[in-house]
């Protein structure tokens, strides 16, 4: 459910930066192509790692993307007054 609210953010952030569909879809496009590429690697990887390792380390990268974008939301709107 978190990651669902996380890539709906996204979208709707870059939405609301560039009011731009092309660079909305080009975002939907960033966030499918690694599921993509690293689907088989992370299979083979969690299968000679211990899983529990390669989620921990999954959860993290999520978690410094949606600090990076809530970090940078409010900086933006300060911008604008």
């Amino acid at each position: 459910m978190g990651n669902q609210m996380l890539l709906v953010a996204l979208g709707t952030r870059m939405y609301d930066l560039t009011s731009s569909t092309w660079d909305l879809g080009l975002v939907g496009l960033a966030q499918f192509v690694p599921t993509l590429l690293f689907t088989i690697p992370a299979g083979q990887l969690a299968d000679r790692v211990d899983r529990r390792l390669v989620l921990s380390l999954a959860i993290i990268v999520q978690l410094f993307a949606a600090v990076l974008l809530a970090w940078e939301a409010p900086r933006d709107s300060w911008d604008a007054t």
